[in-house]
């Protein structure tokens, strides 16, 4: 019950975002050293070169919501045999800045790609459906959206307006 309670006041009581200019290299670093943290080399998290990209954006907030990412990421390659990977990359078009989250884990069920960004869904028997849940919100908060883009790899795209 503590942990259904607190994953609630997660998506409940996210506040309007406080947008401010932020390095999309500085924010892909501080995502490699909280993934390093967290995953101690368990995991592996590649980044693709971003340039010198400044987008305005709740720092806190989007930390929050790619950590989510690939978090579901690092999990879903766990059922395969082979060493948990995840990607990390992002496109500039005319108006939108993407942030993209890949992984080679063995995909999502067709039967439950309409409910995996409902909160509290989760096929984890230790999960807490909260992580896409919380990503897709802090993201339209910020005038974007989580969309899952590929199946194979799978793959989430994190957009905002630029």
């Amino acid at each position: 019950l503590r942990r259904f309670t607190e994953a609630y006041r997660q998506v409940a009581r996210l506040p309007e975002p406080t947008l401010a200019p932020v390095s999309v290299a500085d924010l892909f670093a501080d995502l490699a050293r909280l993934f390093d943290g967290q995953w101690h080399g368990e995991a592996r998290l590649t980044i693709a070169e971003v340039g010198s990209l400044i987008v305005s954006l709740d720092r806190s907030q989007m930390v929050q919501a790619m950590l989510a990412l690939l978090h579901n990421g690092v999990e879903a390659t766990t059922v395969t045999d082979l060493p948990p990977m995840v990607r990390l990359s992002a496109t500039v078009s005319t108006d939108r800045l993407t942030f993209h989250v890949a992984d080679d884990g063995p995909g999502i069920d067709p039967a439950h790609r309409a409910s995996i960004f409902l909160p509290f869904f989760t096929t984890k028997a230790d999960g807490n459906g909260i992580g896409l849940a919380a990503a897709r919100q802090i993201a339209q908060s910020h005038g974007g959206d989580v969309t899952l883009r590929a199946t194979r790899p799978t793959t989430f795209d994190l957009s905002v307006p630029l």
